[in-house]
């Protein structure tokens, strides 16, 4: 799974698949909706709930040669706990998203990739109400894998960006 681009791969690590399906490999990209320059911003998570994770925050549109912010951080047992244990019970992995037959246009947007056992899933972009719903709480909860002190650090680093290019 290429950091650079803003799009899952459905390249899994061999060494990470774990074929009991104990453990989930994952990766969440979230753009930012058409906005002008600099405001515009990206980020992807990816991770194994076994091990550790990895934001990668970009800061403005490709064309621009935006800086790409990495930071890893290990994935606390209780929170890799508590999204194993969320995504068995709502049946990510095994579930048939509803796509949503209306397109967004403008809008902030996501993408998942998920891999348990040897079942992987790509969730649509465009899904049904029900299915959005199930996906923001799918974002919470991997969102909540990266340690606050991390967030914090990028919102302040994207706040400067933004400062120094409106100057």
């Amino acid at each position: 799974m290429s950091d650079s681009s803003p799009s899952p791969g459905t390249a899994w690590s061999a060494e990470k698949v774990d074929p009991s399906g104990a453990e989930i490999e994952f990766k969440y990209v979230w753009h930012e909706g058409s906005v002008p320059p600099p405001h515009h911003y990206w980020f992807s998570i990816k991770g194994w709930t076994g091990g550790n994770g990895q934001i990668v925050f970009v800061p403005g549109y490709p064309f621009e040669a935006p800086p790409q912010w990495v930071q890893p951080f290990p994935i606390a047992p209780e929170r890799a706990a508590a999204l194993k244990a969320w995504v068995r019970g709502q049946r990510i992995v095994e579930r048939p998203w509803q796509e949503s037959p209306s397109l967004m246009v403008g809008g902030s947007h996501r993408a998942f990739s998920l891999c348990r056992g040897d079942r992987q899933e790509q969730v649509p972009t465009q899904l049904s109400a029900d299915d959005a719903r199930l996906a923001d709480e799918l974002a919470g909860q991997i969102q909540a894998l990266v340690p606050e002190t991390i967030w914090r650090d990028l919102r302040e680093r994207h706040a400067a960006h933004v400062q120094s290019c409106c100057r």
